[in-house]
């Protein structure tokens, strides 16, 4: 017997040892899949990339006083 979608049972099924079932449901039709897979969960890891120019960093970047009154004068 299956349970609906909840994470906290996708984390358990992703460490046992039994192939994981899913029934999957699109729209009005239904697909079984089985998946074997016993690597339990993994938890991947950003890492910059120095070649590339860093667009988070300027978009976080506090404004200059200049900048904030040429957007209070708009």
């Amino acid at each position: 017997m299956g349970e609906c979608y909840v994470q906290e049972n996708v984390d358990d099924l992703l460490c046992g040892e039994q192939p994981l079932e899913l029934l999957v449901e699109n729209g009005d039709f239904f697909a079984s899949y089985r998946l074997d897979y016993q690597e339990g969960a993994k938890f991947p890891v950003l890492e910059r990339d120095s070649s590339k120019v860093d667009m988070l960093a300027q978009i976080v970047k506090p404004l200059t006083e200049s900048e904030v009154n040429s957007l209070d004068s708009q």
